[in-house]
């Protein structure tokens, strides 16, 4: 979809694409598709209360470096799934290039991070604590 053909306002459908630097060129970052949900979900899964401990629109050098220590092969796998850079090029970027990588990610798939996966995470967690709520299917 372009941007001129969409009507007024629809364009937080499909933001500009985050431009990031890695190795000698640029990778241009766009929304997760549909088909690359399962396994991003798959890499995130073990990481799913982290989310709540840190402001992903606001997440710092610092935030980063947390969530490597404690989920690295995850964050790697899932920015590998996200970006489509083969993994063994995201495990040869430089800790700018990562930094750059992961906060894209986040940027151009902020409607999923925001509005999909925290609720879908709270959801999960009180199933899992038993209050009866079970997610609603649509």
């Amino acid at each position: 979809m372009s941007g001129a053909n969409l009507p007024e306002g629809l364009d937080v459908i499909e933001p500009e694409p985050v431009r990031v630097p890695v190795g000698d060129g640029v990778v241009e970052l766009r929304p997760l598709t549909v088909g690359k949900l399962p396994a991003f979900a798959r890499a995130l899964r073990p990481m799913a209360g982290a989310f709540e401990r840190f402001d992903l629109e606001a997440l710092d050098a610092r935030g980063v470096l947390d969530l490597l220590v404690d989920h690295g092969e995850q964050i790697l796998e899932a920015v590998s799934i996200a970006t489509g850079i083969a993994r063994a090029r995201v495990d040869a970027c430089d800790h700018v290039q990562l930094v750059g990588l992961i906060a894209g990610v986040i940027k151009v798939n902020a409607d999923f991070f925001g509005r999909s996966l925290r609720p879908l995470l709270a959801q999960a967690r009180a199933v899992e604590a038993g209050d009866g709520r079970t997610p609603s299917r649509h």
